[in-house]
């Protein structure tokens, strides 16, 4: 577990949360199985997403994009809490 307790902190937590994820897309279902649960829990979570929207302002480029890219199609859940796939 780690604790981030300022804006910076939080980036780079989120920013390296973001590397491990890209990492485990590449992942076999088998290996994606094997893999450690990843949780954040993130209190005040309106408020921190606000700070780190004023955060990443002060190092965005002008010809950085303003709106965040689409996300990479989901992978189905496994573990407990699961669906089972519907037939």
């Amino acid at each position: 577990m780690t604790h981030r307790g300022n804006v910076a902190g939080i980036h780079d937590a989120l920013a390296g949360l973001g590397e491990e994820l890209s990492r485990r897309l590449g992942l076999t279902d088998t290996e994606l199985a094997a893999a450690p649960w990843l949780v954040t829990p993130m209190d005040r979570a309106h408020g921190t997403l606000r700070q780190l929207t004023r955060y990443w302002e002060t190092f965005r480029g002008k010809d950085d994009p303003r709106r965040p890219r689409p996300s990479p199609p989901s992978r189905p859940r496994c573990g407990p809490g699961a669906r089972p796939a519907s037939t």
